[in-house]
């Protein structure tokens, strides 16, 4: 005689965006597992917040985020649960500021080409401040990652060949740029964590 095992919810992965920003919504997802490891189909998921008054959840697995904090989105079938650690930081642009240093302290025509700010990308113009040019823009909230590219007169040179690439995270507030012609190597100055931290282009 035929034994056939009866399928039951054994685990459940939740789909959804670890860090969220004030204001923000987003769709999480349920997967919910049997003992074999194969999806559960029709379950009847139930949504919930920890901190509700941080992040809202409803029963479609609809989050908004409201205030910032760490909450988790938890979420139940079957007898067993979930939950994932959801942070929320406030809706702010940041502005960084980049400072290009040359030894014969001509800037007439370089400028900054910038992509990835998540607000407006292009040429940034660089401005004598003294022995050194500065260039500033704003990124967008969320913003992971930006490139750069310095260059003269639209194309017709560039301080080195390749790309520049900074890492932004959420903690970071203003972000200052230093870089010295002819030199691949960056100084990137966070102001929240008050430190100092070199990168390669």
């Amino acid at each position: 005689m035929l034994q056939v095992d009866y399928r039951h919810a054994e685990r459940i992965e939740i789909v959804g965006e670890p860090v969220m920003y004030m204001t923000r919504i987003s769709r999480f997802r349920a997967l919910v597992l049997d003992q074999f490891g194969q999806p559960l189909q029709d379950s009847n998921i139930r949504w919930s917040s920890s901190h509700p008054e941080l992040a809202a959840v409803s029963a479609a697995g609809i989050v908004r985020a409201m205030t910032p904090g760490v909450t988790h989105i938890i979420a139940e079938a079957g007898g067993i649960r979930a939950t994932l650690a959801v942070t929320i930081h406030k809706q702010i642009s940041r502005t960084v500021t980049l400072r290009y240093e040359r030894e014969d302290q001509h800037y007439e025509g370089w400028d900054v080409w910038v992509w990835g700010t998540g607000m407006e990308d292009g040429a940034v113009r660089l401005e004598q401040v003294g022995n050194a040019a500065e260039a500033r823009f704003r990124v967008a909230p969320g913003l992971h990652h930006l490139g750069l590219i310095i260059r003269l007169n639209e194309w017709e040179a560039k301080d080195t060949c390749g790309d520049r690439y900074v890492d932004i995270v959420p903690e970071d507030g203003d972000v200052h740029i230093i870089v010295r012609s002819g030199s691949d190597e960056m100084q990137i100055i966070r102001e929240s964590e008050k430190t100092e931290d070199r990168d390669s282009a």
